[in-house]
């Protein structure tokens, strides 16, 4: 049953009409949450997100025992899956296994790139190019769990428009980002609750039904039109460019390509990484209703 109806709320809501028994197949990505409504506080929640990962890739590249210990530690301890959104793929139930120790053991590893040192893996959004993994459940995990604090103010202020939605308010101890401090934290809240746990809304411009950055469309127009651009020819005026199809059969394996090319294209002064990122951000368009809903009832 979505919330609405639950509730007996009629007519259009801002936040994510979510089926409170399962999980619903949307998932929360910084692109949406940079380009959604309710700008302050996404301007904050993408703050929040963006220093998290600058101190791990810190961490990561600094020579420093205790800065190694404590970069394994935020990605290890903090971004367990948060279950109060309600949103991934599980179909039984909303309890699933985001990152875990073991995942972000793999991701530690991984950040230890060049990507990293030279500055142009910098977002969480900007994994699933390159490591392997990592896709729409995990990026919204950590997504969602670095952006709780800005959730819990939203989930508040609908709370005060549509008091419905307080009927059952539970106290509750989440796991947090703190930006200032740079640790993780516990934030003491009181929040719905409702089919067995507590309820976390969501803004429903924040949602997605996929990435909107990913590893192939990545390498679809970015790094393989980068080696178009390196390999073009001229004869008689005419451009000769090489086909898309013998790239692809040339350079089969899609994150590993697009790490060597974007350092080759790096080198020679292009971020393909941050060309994408204005691409992304140009292309967002947020689900309408209907899409919404379609996904919800899946």
């Amino acid at each position: 049953m979505r919330i609405t109806k639950k509730f007996g709320i009629i007519g259009s809501v801002p936040f994510l009409d979510v089926h409170v028994d399962r999980d619903n197949l949307l998932f929360l990505h910084p692109t949406a949450i940079r380009n959604g409504l309710h700008q302050d506080l996404a301007t904050r929640a993408s703050a929040r997100i963006a220093s998290f990962t600058t101190e791990v890739i810190r961490c990561r590249e600094s020579p420093h025992l205790v800065d190694g210990v404590k970069g394994r530690a935020l990605l290890r301890s903090g971004l367990n899956e948060p279950n109060e959104t309600r949103l991934g793929y599980t179909r039984e139930g909303s309890k699933g296994h985001g990152w875990g120790p073991g995942l972000g053991s793999h991701l530690w590893k991984e950040l230890d790139s060049p990507l990293c040192r030279r500055g142009l893996l910098t977002n969480i959004e900007h994994l699933p190019l390159f490591i392997p993994r990592v896709g729409d459940d995990l990026i919204s995990d950590m997504t969602t769990r670095l952006a709780m604090p800005e959730l819990v103010e939203f989930t508040s202020l609908m709370v005060r428009d549509y008091p419905v939605l307080g009927a059952v308010m539970r106290r509750a101890a989440l796991t947090v980002w703190d930006s200032d401090e740079l640790r993780w934290t516990r934030l003491d809240t009181i929040l719905p609750f409702m089919g067995g746990k507590h309820l976390v809304l969501l803004p429903k411009s924040w949602v997605s039904k996929k990435l909107p950055m990913y590893s192939r469309q990545f390498y679809n127009r970015f790094t393989t039109d980068d080696v178009q651009h390196e390999r073009v020819s001229y004869i008689e005026g005419r451009a000769l460019v090489p086909l898309k199809r013998d790239l692809n059969r040339e350079f089969p394996k899609v994150l590993q390509f697009n790490t060597t090319q974007t350092l080759k294209a790096a080198d020679k002064g292009r971020n393909l990484v941050r060309l994408y990122d204005r691409f992304a951000d140009t292309a967002f368009q947020a689900l309408p209703d209907e899409e919404i809903i379609k996904r919800i009832a899946a």
